[in-house]
């Protein structure tokens, strides 16, 4: 994916104004990431959370589970995905939403990872 500007994960965020989610996977960029035990978002069980700390920055959330069973590999690389397509907005990118369409952060991780 990363690397190779023509697949069809690189198509679909560029077709989705999204933003370019190999930034925010690259070494050199900031965002704090966390493995966190029970993981919630919005009050509910969730595999991963992205949002904006206090201080304005992003910040990305996985579940624990993803640390502990290789089984989930493939779960943890659609959420991962995912979740970086709703940060594009705080780098400058698409706003991502989570509802259905085209162009939603589901649409983008399971295009991504088919």
């Amino acid at each position: 994916m990363c690397g190779v500007s023509n697949n069809r994960c690189q198509k679909k965020l560029k077709d989705c104004q999204a933003c370019d989610i190999c930034k925010l996977l690259d070494d050199s960029y900031t965002t704090p990431t966390f493995a966190v035990a029970d993981l919630q978002c919005a009050g509910k069980p969730s595999w991963g959370c992205s949002g904006v700390t206090t201080a304005g920055k992003g910040q990305l959330d996985f579940d624990r589970r993803f640390c502990d069973d290789p089984a989930l590999l493939d779960k943890f690389a659609n959420t991962l995905i995912h979740e970086s397509a709703h940060h594009c907005k705080a780098i400058g990118g698409g706003n991502i939403t989570e509802g259905g369409g085209e162009c939603s952060a589901k649409s983008i991780a399971d295009e991504c990872t088919k």
